[in-house]
């Protein structure tokens, strides 16, 4: 909801690009080290948009405990389709 609100069009810009690399690694088999940067770069935007330090510290913790596992995941077969 933060980033709805408060993101500005260049931020707004910055995460359509961020998902649409996510998309094309996805559809094109992209190498998982590849696919793992790219969603990085997606939370990066959506919570350069949001505007909210304490959301971005809190929601930091959560992701660098939860890339191993998604890592994990994404390596199982079919789950690359399932990620959008």
């Amino acid at each position: 909801k933060a980033f709805a609100e408060r993101a500005t069009p260049e931020e707004r810009a910055a995460l359509r690009a961020a998902l649409a690399e996510v998309d094309a690694l996805l559809d094109g088999g992209g190498p998982l080290a590849d696919v793992l940067a790219a969603k990085d770069r997606f939370y990066d935007a959506l919570l350069d948009g949001a505007h909210n330090e304490v959301a971005r510290i809190a929601l930091r913790g959560v992701h660098a405990r939860t890339s191993l596992l998604r890592g994990l995941t994404l390596r199982a077969e079919g789950r690359p389709a399932q990620t959008r």
